[in-house]
């Protein structure tokens, strides 16, 4: 699902330069956004409430038809006792959720889980500011600005397929770092790009943006994998807020270009380096269940050697074992 919905961002990035060649005018620009994402209302009718939201609020019955719904789609027979069954699941649920009210500051109070956000948070901060500051770099860019985006939103497609495929054979932790390593890389050399030669800065960049798209993939996979269940969703909520909040000021770094073309790169290299320099100290997730408890969370991952990475095929149990 999170490549789907990343192929539909790129899509969407894709056709804006073109939207914006046609409008001239950020007014008209900013009212066909608007209007695309009105269309977002549409949701409320065609996608069903989640189950597992409508048990949490001892709405069984219409937790029911919704399976019954999904399961004649799918052309499978639900159970007989199926809203008895998910009676005792709803029971179950208001024990997590009672747990996960208590508990959510624990992602602070606790030692590992402390570390693994921070680390998550710092490393959506690096990858979100050289995301939006390579996008709005393009007036910093040499030839036509509008095909300079427009290369830079494509580069993200290939980017989504090698990155799923990466990150499920080779693992999340390493290729988080390799790719935020190659982010790192490539701002870098863009620096030494000659103000001239405009193929070669838009393939440098393009390298940049690639890594970048790449390198979000596999982080926001793995910020859902190394958190608790109870604290999943506020813990992916905080980063994310403190990310966006930081890309703020991406903007103003990126006028900095006007003085220097290199400074905004420093900033986004600086940032892309300590970020994957941290990423090491991310336990491995991939092939291991998800933490239920926040205990389950606290001790994941200290039994890990800090070289070793969880490659396909491999589950947590022959991980043990081994």
């Amino acid at each position: 699902m999170l490549g789907i919905a990343w192929m539909a961002w790129t899509l969407g990035l894709c056709a804006l330069p073109l939207a914006a060649y046609l409008c001239r005018t950020w007014i008209l620009l900013g009212l066909i956004c608007s209007a695309c994402a009105a269309l977002n209302f549409l949701y409320w009718k065609l996608i069903p409430e989640s189950p597992r939201w409508l048990l949490t609020q001892n709405r069984v019955r219409e937790a029911v038809v919704i399976l019954k719904r999904i399961a004649k789609t799918n052309g499978v027979v639900p159970p007989e006792h199926l809203e008895t069954d998910l009676m005792k699941v709803q029971k179950k649920l208001e024990e997590e959720k009672s747990e996960a009210v208590t508990s959510t500051m624990d992602i602070l109070r606790m030692s590992n889980i402390r570390t693994n956000f921070l680390i998550v948070t710092f490393s959506w901060i690096a990858n979100s500011s050289a995301y939006y500051g390579l996008s709005i770099n393009v007036t910093n860019m040499s030839g036509n600005e509008f095909i300079n985006f427009f290369l830079l939103g494509l580069v993200e497609f290939p980017a989504c397929v090698l990155s799923w495929w990466a990150m499920e054979k080779f693992g999340r932790r390493w290729m988080n770092v390799f790719f935020q390593a190659m982010v790192s890389f490539s701002c870098l050399g863009f620096c030494f790009v000659p103000p001239g030669a405009v193929v070669s800065g838009v393939v440098v960049l393009m390298l940049a943006k690639f890594s970048c798209t790449a390198s979000a993939m596999v982080m926001y996979q793995q910020a859902s994998e190394v958190m608790p269940t109870p604290v999943r969703s506020f813990a992916l909520g905080a980063s994310s807020s403190l990310a966006s909040s930081f890309s703020i000021c991406m903007p103003y770094i990126i006028y900095l270009g006007k003085y220097g073309t290199w400074i905004p790169f420093m900033v986004m290299i600086v940032l892309a380096t300590l970020a994957g320099a941290s990423s090491m100290w991310l336990p491995e997730t991939n092939g291991f269940a998800l933490c239920q408890t926040m205990d389950d969370a606290n001790e994941f991952g200290k039994d890990q050697k800090f070289f070793s990475f969880n490659r396909s095929g491999r589950t947590s149990l022959e991980v043990e074992e081994r």
